[in-house]
């Protein structure tokens, strides 16, 4: 018994580490999820700017923002207060809350909004290596400069059919401190009927 477990917990790990993959492959193989990072306004303030040719992705992930997929506030959804979240840019709805966006918030019950949100807490910066046509990871240093990716761990839903995955695209100048210029991009693929995974969301957020 103890060794039909032990087979079953080691295809379980297996099956979500290649569920892991692939989304990372969907993301970083799209270059049209980096559409952010070649916009005017963020070539404009990375003079280190140079068109993709592979994506340098940094080896360790970025822990969720739980106010991605929930927000505190019972009264959220209510006109006023998503007037007063507007007007103050530093508030989770603008830059990290995906389900401002009404179409998706009907594809997702509030139960799962909840359960995504506290599976998002409890990430923390873990180990990847990824390689691909053109992307590859990267250790991080102080010497490091130009355009690069720093990404989460997917995310799953609780019926695994969906997965969630944020990116930080950061540009840093040769010898600067602090970035540039970087960007937020938060992406939702989805399980089609041939168990096919398939991006239904991007929203980006320029920070400059």
């Amino acid at each position: 018994m103890k060794h039909i477990i032990t087979i079953l917990f080691i295809l379980l790990c297996v099956s979500a580490f290649c569920q892991q993959q692939e989304i990372y492959d969907l993301t970083f193989s799209d270059t049209s999820n980096f559409g952010v990072a070649v916009t005017g306004d963020f070539k404009t303030f990375c003079s280190s700017y140079k068109p993709f040719k592979k994506i340098v992705v940094l080896d360790t992930t970025l822990p969720w923002n739980p106010t991605t997929f929930w927000l505190d506030d019972p009264d959220f959804r209510l006109p006023e207060k998503i007037k007063e979240y507007r007007n103050d840019e530093h508030h989770p709805y603008n830059y990290s809350f995906l389900f401002k966006d009404t179409a998706l918030d009907k594809l997702i019950n509030d139960s799962e909004k909840i359960a995504l949100s506290k599976k998002a807490a409890a990430t923390t910066s873990q180990k990847i290596a990824l390689r691909g046509a053109n992307y590859q990871t990267t250790h991080y240093s102080d010497k490091l400069s130009g355009v690069y990716v720093v990404a989460s761990e997917p995310i799953f839903s609780s019926d695994n059919h969906y997965a969630f995955i944020n990116l930080y695209i950061v540009c840093r100048k040769k010898g600067d401190e602090y970035e540039s210029a970087s960007a937020i991009v938060n992406i939702v693929y989805r399980k089609n009927e041939y168990h096919i995974w398939q991006k239904i969301a991007l929203e980006s957020f320029l920070i400059l």
